[in-house]
């Protein structure tokens, strides 16, 4: 069973992750420019 602290800590690392994952695939597509 997850607490409330778990989850948030999840949810956190889940945007951190997403933009991360963005920013990598902006610096991808600079490099293609």
């Amino acid at each position: 069973m997850l607490t409330q602290d778990a989850l948030k800590f999840l949810r956190e690392r889940e945007i951190v992750h997403s933009q991360r994952f963005r920013e990598a695939l902006a610096l991808k597509k600079g490099e293609t420019i």
